[in-house]
């Protein structure tokens, strides 16, 4: 640099942009949370569609243990027909099969779908299936769910389900049975998926 510089002197290189105030940002650009509050999950768990009765199925399987989307895709119809109703045997994250519990709300959902199945004397089928009879992967869960998600206008994703039932089983059971039911390690880890409504703040002060 040759000569004394000033501020002013940078006023046309530096071209800092402000960030908008939250009040300014429309509400349908805003975050989503995380989770989804009691009313949101209940009108997911009642869509609609081509197959609405099986996706309620894996919806209220998400809503009711919190299983990781692969542990769900992994299950066979073994891990439930013949198994003592509120536990699931499931491979988990790491390959080790535990046993999960599970809320009953599930089972009306389940025999539901069970009903539109034709192969149940094999129970060692996916749980399930795809419109060609194929075991449903990540990805296709993922593509309906986050489908019926944004026509609701509730976070998107498969986690958005974890989160939810991790938040509600801590308020109920606290983080150390949050942290068990997740299969988790760590409090801190666990501690990332539970989240308060503003009701629920409100209730408690």
């Amino acid at each position: 640099w040759k000569g004394k510089r000033t501020e002013d002197d940078f006023s046309g290189i530096l071209n800092t942009k402000r960030l908008p105030s939250p009040e300014s940002v429309p509400i349908s650009e805003r975050p989503k949370d995380k989770y989804l509050n009691h009313e949101e999950a209940y009108a997911l768990l009642h869509c609609s569609g081509r197959n609405a009765v099986r996706d309620r199925a894996i919806i209220a399987l998400f809503l009711c243990s919190g299983l990781r989307v692969s542990e769900l895709c992994s299950l066979n119809l073994s891990d439930v027909i013949g198994r003592p109703r509120g536990t699931l045997e499931v491979r988990r994250k790491g390959g080790e099969y535990k046993i999960v519990e599970v809320a009953p709300e599930f089972y009306e959902a389940l025999e539901a779908y069970l009903e539109t199945r034709s192969d149940l004397s094999d129970l060692s089928h996916p749980l399930f299936l795809t419109t060609h009879g194929e075991r449903i992967n990540r990805k296709q869960v993922h593509k309906f769910l986050s489908h019926k998600q944004k026509k609701l206008g509730v976070a998107t994703g498969t986690h958005a389900l974890r989160h939810t039932f991790l938040s509600e089983t801590e308020k109920i059971g606290g983080a150390a049975v949050a942290r068990d039911l997740a299969n988790q390690r760590s409090l801190v880890v666990t501690n990332r998926y539970v989240h308060t409504t503003s009701e629920q703040r409100q209730a408690t002060v």
